[in-house]
């Protein structure tokens, strides 16, 4: 199972319901404010406001439909405020070593406000959420939303990247894959695993390199190269190999990337490294022809005459002279995929250059993309690139310049926290969030101060250490035991299927920030597990359905119907009861597609029935009372009401169940 995370490059929303509908006459008074609250590092225990002051709005005014008004609320986009909060992390230039990319994820929530004439009327607050700098294509936005990383048949699992599988790559071309661990359960360690084949046709599996202290809701960098993960043999070539990750139970937690190694000469190429759209970085190898440019700007100042009329006087001077160099390259001829792939390169914001020291950063210059032909089916593309930092200098080629003599140094705790588990709960551990540097002889501060996150595999890091102030965690969740909306759909013949009762035991989830928050934490994780799939694994066979259980209240008696969108019941007696769509608000009334309901017990002689579908036709309605059948009729659809109980008497505590059977359509 996988937790929902939200994507700051599509639309962040902050709903607010409207305030005291129907009974606040002049609305022009009221104001809706949100306050964003942001973790202000990475694995921070605090929050910080992410705006200097609350984001202000007004409600959407209310709207008469079908007669009656309407009343929106007030809606927040929230995007553009955390995406500036959260940044990409760039593998570094011959990294080998998985890393953490810190700044792509932030936990946050919303304080909400409500003021009349100025005066706060209302107060509450939003569960926390996670949202990560990433974003999916606009038309893919409004049926997917936070849920896209969490189910398989969206991004659950998968690596944060777009280009197609079964990359070819060259021998030395450095490739990364980013992966996020939003699994409910996070794993302590992950496994790069490998499966190579050679040119001699021998085959090989290797655990390349792994990497301890996950935290949840990071985004990890994982070099997936050749060369990075050591696969490169003196006697023989690489044909291809597939990667993927495992926790520390061998267990897989990603897909499986396969690449295909080009092992022919190139006499030209040249590595891209750029930012996707999901926040990961991908390669292309363009192999095609290149060449570089350089336009020069010069600013020239002009000066008197010289008096003395010299010759070597210039009246006209250069003040400065910068160059602008440009790049042009090819791709070799590549499948349709990854040409709609490369649409990835064109809006990325962030595009490096691989040079023998560095990684150099680029501006995209095409101002348009030729992405589909239908009369194309191998075809290459020309891309050109400006490099983003003008040329004021030249040398000749320097070797690379070794390391200065310098004053030892060490990084020490700047900033600290309590570990918190994939479910929000303390792991009886604190850690370092943040360190800073000085000097190791004196404590003193290096100036300018340098201040980073504590990340594994980086210099300095330092492990978490067991604390009895991180053994309590200040707010966790109570008890859920209700059963799921499904019912289970694989029983036998003379059996049917009912709900799963599904629970989240109490404690199971926790907060740093009320009790609110941790139960909104567990009823998520409810919702997760109310699906069909639950239902089938672990709801109930029932061979008489009609003999449920419930607990009914005093004077009162249940309904449960088979089937809540096509069966409508209700009374006109007062006080008005039923699940009929259209009916007066009361507490008996229930929303329709309503299954179980409570109903106050007295005379049944004015309930009814009605049988509501797209087309005409005839089913059968069956009305048991505690697990006996009491009547059985024949009846069209869309044809009004008829009586529903026709004289059988329900009392208090009475279980009615009404079975609905498809005959026929006319």
């Amino acid at each position: 199972m996988y937790l929902p995370i939200q994507l700051s490059r599509n639309k962040v929303l902050a709903r607010m319901d409207a305030y005291g509908p129907g009974t606040v006459v002049n609305r022009s008074t009221l104001r809706y404010d949100v306050d964003v609250q942001l973790q202000p590092w990475y694995r921070a225990g605090t929050f910080v406001p992410a705006s200097n002051g609350p984001l202000q709005g007004s409600e959407t005014p209310p709207e008469r439909r079908g007669g009656a008004l309407v009343y929106p609320g007030a809606l927040f986009e929230l995007q553009d405020l955390l995406d500036g909060h959260l940044t990409r992390t760039a593998p570094r230039f011959g990294q080998t070593q998985i890393s953490v990319c810190e700044g792509m994820t932030r936990q946050f929530y919303v304080d909400t406000t409500v003021r009349q004439d100025g005066l706060p009327v209302s107060a509450g607050r939003l569960p926390t959420q996670w949202v990560l700098k990433a974003g999916i294509a606009e038309r893919d936005w409004s049926a997917w939303q936070e849920r896209v990383f969490t189910l398989p048949e969206g991004l659950a699992g998968r690596f944060l990247t777009n280009q197609p599988d079964g990359k070819q790559i060259l021998p030395n071309q450095p490739e990364y894959l980013y992966w996020l661990n939003n699994c409910s359960t996070s794993p302590t360690r992950i496994k790069v695993m490998a499966t190579v084949l050679y040119s001699d046709s021998t085959k090989a599996d290797c655990c390349c390199s792994t990497f301890d202290s996950l935290a949840t809701m990071s985004v990890y960098c994982v070099p997936t190269g050749p060369v990075a993960l050591g696969l490169a043999k003196a006697d023989r070539q690489i044909v291809r190999y597939a990667v993927w990750l495992t926790d520390e139970q061998d267990q897989p937690v990603s897909e499986t990337r396969l690449y295909f190694v080009d092992n022919r000469y190139m006499p030209d190429y040249r590595y891209i490294v750029f930012a996707n759209s999901l926040g990961g970085f991908d390669t292309v190898a363009l192999v095609g022809d290149s060449s570089e440019k350089v336009g020069y700007t010069r600013l020239i100042s002009e000066r008197p005459t010289d008096p003395l009329g010299l010759p070597t006087y210039a009246e006209r001077v250069v003040s400065q002279v910068t160059g602008e160099r440009e790049l042009t390259a090819n791709t070799a001829l590549i499948a349709p995929d990854q040409r709609t792939w490369l649409q990835d390169l064109l809006l990325s914001e962030e595009i490096y250059v691989v040079t023998d020291r560095s990684h150099l950063p680029l501006l995209i210059q095409n101002q348009d993309y030729p992405a589909s032909d239908t009369t194309e089916l191998l075809g290459g593309r020309s891309l050109t690139f400006r490099y983003a930092n003008r040329e004021r200098n030249a040398t000749g080629r320097l070797a690379v310049a070794p390391a200065l003599p310098s004053r030892p140094t060490i990084w020490n705790v700047f900033a600290f926290s309590c570990e918190l588990d994939s479910r929000g709960k303390r792991t009886g551990r604190k850690l370092a969030t943040l360190l800073q540097l000085t000097y190791q002889d004196t404590g003193e501060v290096v100036k300018p101060t340098q201040i980073r996150a504590n990340l594994p595999n980086e210099e300095g890091y330092l492990s978490p250490i067991s604390s009895p102030d991180c053994q309590q965690t200040p707010f966790v969740s109570a008890a859920i035991s209700r059963y799921g909306t499904y019912k289970r759909a694989t029983c036998g013949v003379g059996y049917t299927g009912v709900e799963a009762l599904i629970g989240i035991a109490a404690g199971a989830y926790g907060s740093e920030i009320s009790q609110a928050d941790a139960d909104a934490k567990a009823e998520a994780a409810w919702s997760q597990l109310n699906t069909q799939a639950t239902a089938d694994a672990t709801g109930v066979c029932d061979a008489n359905p009609a003999n449920y259980a419930a607990n009914v209240p005093n004077g009162q008696f249940h309904v449960r119907l088979t089937h809540p969108r096509i069966v409508l019941i209700y009374t006109n007696a007062s006080p008005m009861q039923g699940n009929q769509w259209g009916s007066a608000t009361g507490p008996f009334v229930y929303p329709f597609g309503t299954a179980d309901m409570n109903f106050l017990a007295g005379s049944t002689a004015d309930w009814r029935v009605s049988l509501t579908t797209t087309q005409g036709g005839v089913g059968t309605i069956r009305v048991y009372v505690n697990g006996v059948l009491k009547r059985s009729d024949d009846r069209p659809y869309n044809a009004g009401p008829f009586m529903l109980f026709d004289g059988v008497p329900v009392v208090s505590g009475d279980r009615v169940y009404i079975e609905f059977e498809h005959i026929r359509y006319v």
